[in-house]
Order: structure tokens, then sequence, then C-alpha cells
């Protein structure tokens, strides 16, 4: 069964933002802004008057059967410093720079978030650090001959470097747990004195969450197999960094006036640096609890970077190489 909120009102967002730029000398300049923007107002649509054990028990109104109730009521919020550094320093090499500070907090990261309470904290894709910098240099002949002036000529390098700090990871009880037919979707407690991660070299990342700041929170005295939501916030754990370099090296082979030919090799990652994905969160597995299981590429069956393209070749997957040629006239 659906059903809508009597006062539902279209959500709404707001945005803002200042920016100041200043010259560097001949060919650089450098801007920083300011971006923040609200969302108010926001749809959710949710599960309700679930069976309290899901599949038996009673139904808040025995009336009725699951009920996909939407309502307003969920917010978001956005702030974020972004730099930005452009150079020419000859006509050769060119490079930017970006870099943005951002926080990212809401009540549900979905419109659709049917089995849960919503809850406030850092969004699914919060991302607090993320730095991309390109490069481009156009390599000199060498000018000893015709025969190897003309190979050496119009090759080009490119470059381009990213990192980001970890996505957010929500950590929960996994039970059914439903109070007034919602699913609260509890957290556990946090320990206090102990730290949320560890260094074990014995793990992939060589990082894992540390089991020990965690336990389950007390049961409901009314509900005796019903958990009450935990003192961890929501999304407050991260996963590992993210950092990937893919260069390219590439030549243009003039054929006349109008028409070339570009080649290029292309090498995703280079250095094949592993970037990781999903975790472990169940507090009843020791040897897995806080450890990746798999790389970024393949934690949601591809890369969460790009859609419709090879997850070789997009952030997180192994190194690859591309061959092309491009013929313009």
């Amino acid at each position: 069964m659906f059903s809508n909120s009597e006062d539902l009102k279209l959500p709404f967002s707001l945005q803002w933002n200042v920016g100041i730029e200043q010259s560097l000398g001949t060919g650089q300049v450098v801007s920083v802004s300011y971006v923040g923007s609200a969302g108010r107002d926001l749809l959710i649509t949710q599960k309700i008057n679930q069976r309290a054990g899901f599949s038996t028990g009673p139904r808040p109104n025995p009336n009725f059967g699951d009920i996909f109730y939407t309502r307003n009521g969920t917010t978001s919020d956005y702030n974020s410093l972004q730099v930005q550094y452009k150079a020419r320093f000859t006509d050769r090499f060119l490079t930017i720079l970006n870099y943005t500070w951002s926080h990212s907090i809401d009540d549900a990261s979905s419109d659709l978030s049917p089995f849960f309470l919503a809850s406030r904290g850092n969004s699914d894709f919060d991302i607090r650090h993320n730095l991309s910098a390109a490069l481009s240099y156009n390599l000199p002949s060498v000018r000893s001959n015709r025969a190897v002036k003309f190979m050496t000529s119009d090759w080009t390098v490119d470059g381009i470097i990213h990192g980001q700090s970890g996505l957010p990871i929500n950590l929960t009880i996994p039970t059914n747990t439903v109070v007034d037919g919602v699913n609260i979707n509890p957290r556990p407690d946090l320990v206090l004195g102990q730290p949320l991660y560890i260094e074990d070299g014995g793990v992939a990342g060589g990082r894992r969450f540390n089991i020990l700041a965690f336990r389950n929170p007390p049961t409901n005295p009314n509900f005796p197999n019903v958990f009450q939501q935990g003192s961890f916030g929501r999304n407050v754990l991260r996963a590992l960094p993210v950092y990937q370099v893919d260069m390219s090296l590439g030549r243009n082979v003039i054929i006349t006036e109008k028409a070339k030919i570009q080649f290029k090799i292309e090498v995703f990652n280079i250095f094949n640096h592993p970037n990781f994905g999903s975790y472990g969160t169940s507090l009843n597995s020791l040897a897995t609890f806080g450890v990746p299981f798999s790389t970024l590429h393949n934690s949601l069956g591809n890369s969460t970077s790009g859609v419709g393209l090879s997850s070789l070749y997009q952030l997180g997957g192994p190194r690859s190489i591309q061959l092309s040629a491009r013929f313009t006239f």
C-alpha cells in the first residue's frame, strides 16, 4: 500500500558561493571559493506498519499491511572550501591543481529509505578531502637531422593525479528490530577510551576497525529482543583513502594542413596501487570486522566514478593500458 502525507510540499534547495581570484605573475592564477547549499523539506519514502517480527507478530494497525509512506521532513547541508591553481610556465608546460575540503550532512542520503528511520549524520557520499592535479608537457624535438627531428616532434606527456579521503561507513547491528512498525536500524554503543582504528599489517590496507571500541546497546525494557539505538553516530567510520596516478604519451602526426593522426598510449593506475572498498561490519565476526574484503572497483560491481565504462579505466581499477589512434580531417 502507498500513502502520502496530507501536507506534502515540494522540496527546495538554497545555494550560495563567494570567491576571490589572484594572479601570481605571468601565467599563474589562484582562486579560492566558499560553496554551500541546503536542502529543505526533502522527500523520504519509508515502510511503516511492519510486523514486530517482520514475518510474524502483530502490526500497529491490523487493518492494513505494509505501508510505503512518503513525507517531507529530511534536510541536507553542504559546505566546502575550494582552491584552484592554474599555471602555464612555458608554451610547452601547463598544470592545474584542485583541492576541496567539504562536509555533507543529511538525515537520509536517498529519498527511498523504506526499511529504516532517518538519522542525521555524515552523508553516504561525504568525502572530506578531494585533490586532483593534471599536467601536460609538449616534449621538445631533437634537431640533429631531419629524420630524428621528424621522429621526436609533436610528442605530449599528460598526467592526472587523484586523491581523496575515504567514504563513510555506517556501522549497524545485524538484527531485525521493529519498533512501532518501523525498523530503527540500531547502531552499537561506543566504548570510551578505545581507538576507532588500529594498525594491522596482516590485513589489506594495513588498517582495520577496532572491534573493542563497540558493544551491543542495551535492549528495550518493554521488548527484550529489541535493541535500543546505540550511542555511535551514523556514518562515523571511514574507509581507507583512495589515490591513483594515470599517465599518457601521445603524438600528433600532421599529414596535410587539415588532416592529422593522433596516436596515444594511456596507462591507468600506473603504479597499480590497490584501493579498497567494502568492509566487514559484523560485530559477531572478530576475524573479518573492519577489514576490507574487495577492491574499490569491485565493491559494488563497478567503480564509484563514472557509469557505462569498463572498471579497468575508472578510479580504483587495476593497472591497465589502452592504445588508440584517431584520424581527423
